[in-house]
C-alpha cells in the first residue's frame, strides 16, 4: 500500500518490478482488460481479497471512477478527478 500515487507509480515502474513487468509481456496473452485497479484506502491495513475482486470488477464494468480507477485515469483521495 502507499500514500500516494505517485509512490505506486514510482514502485511499478521503477527497479525490479518494472524488470518483472517487461517480461511479463512474454508469460499473458493480452486479454484487452485492465492489468490492475487502484483506490484510496483509510487505514494502514491491506485490502480483503474481496474487496479488491470488486474494486476490479467495477472498473471492468464501469470504467475509471473514484471507487476504482487506473495511473491513466486516476482520482485523489478527495474523489476529484486528477490530471495525469
Amino acid at each position: 500500500m502507499w500514500v500516494s500515487i505517485e509512490a505506486a507509480r514510482g514502485f511499478s515502474y521503477s527497479g525490479a518490478h518494472q524488470a518483472a513487468m517487461r517480461q511479463s509481456k512474454g508469460w499473458l496473452a493480452p486479454t484487452g482488460l485492465p492489468t490492475y485497479v487502484l483506490w484510496w484506502r483509510e487505514g494502514p491495513e491491506p485490502p480483503e481479497w474481496e474487496e479488491a475482486v470488486a474494486r476490479y470488477e467495477r472498473l471492468v464494468a464501469d470504467g475509471p471512477t473514484a471507487e476504482a480507477f487506473s495511473f491513466a485515469h486516476p482520482f485523489g483521495p478527495d474523489r476529484a478527478k486528477l490530471a495525469r
